[in-house]
């Protein structure tokens, strides 16, 4: 599922089989992309129409989760813009915890609980940005639900992390755990609306070519199907 799989089993197999890169893939028809819908249903848990709006959705467990969510309280101290909210969507045993980490930024964070279908759909197009440190991230679906609703992403490189984040395309990586490098690009996007623009159509572009449930139909007809017929 991605290359730092394929270097691991490559190792195994010593060279005897062939290997296929079947990158991580997501559904991409019938989706529901209203953003309208989706700043009215940030709304009814206390998100502002007028602010920035940076988005994460995970759930709140411990381990690799709320290690994230610690990173991600951290970058928010270090941004320079305050016209932002953080848009939280999850829930979980840890919720307090978590909680607790962003107490000190008030009603920037919204905290929406678990949403999903058409809903969460709605309000991966309504936010500006997806940010998810990603720590021990196989690789991320958020990231590729996010992108295929038109929401570039910043997150760690991490793991299998860059095969659902192209950088510079679907959004951008930063080093691991590097929360300073990440709110930068945070204030770099808040500051060019016109480049994030573009990334939000190249997010959306990058997920229906290369992570569709269609093209990995196409790699596994062009590649497998002698295998199983």
């Amino acid at each position: 599922m991605t290359r730092l799989d394929g270097n691991c089993l490559r190792d195994l197999l010593g060279g005897r089989d062939k290997l296929i890169h079947l990158p991580p893939f997501v559904e991409t028809k019938n989706l529901v992309s209203d953003a309208e819908q989706g700043r009215e249903i940030m709304s009814r848990f206390g998100a502002s129409p007028d602010r920035f709006t940076l988005l994460s959705v995970a759930m709140m467990r411990p381990g690799d989760k709320f290690n994230s969510y610690t990173q991600l309280a951290e970058m928010l101290t270090y941004l320079k813009h305050q016209d932002w909210q953080l848009v939280v969507v999850g829930d979980g045993d840890s919720a307090l915890e978590v909680k607790a980490l962003f107490a000190k930024f008030g009603d920037r964070i919204v905290y929406t609980g678990l949403q999903q279908g058409t809903a969460l759909q709605a309000i991966y197009s309504a936010a500006d940005l997806y940010v998810w440190p990603a720590c021990g991230e196989a690789f991320g679906m958020a990231f590729l639900e996010a992108g295929r609703l038109g929401t570039p992403a910043i997150a760690g490189q991490i793991r299998g992390v860059p095969d659902v984040v192209e950088d510079g395309v679907s959004g951008i990586l930063v080093d691991e755990a590097d929360m300073q490098e990440m709110a930068r690009q945070v204030d770099h996007m808040m500051d060019n609306s016109d480049q994030l623009k573009r990334m939000s159509v190249s997010a959306q572009d990058f997920v229906f070519k290369e992570r569709s449930l269609q093209h990995a139909a196409e790699i596994l007809k062009t590649h497998l199907w002698g295998l199983v017929t």
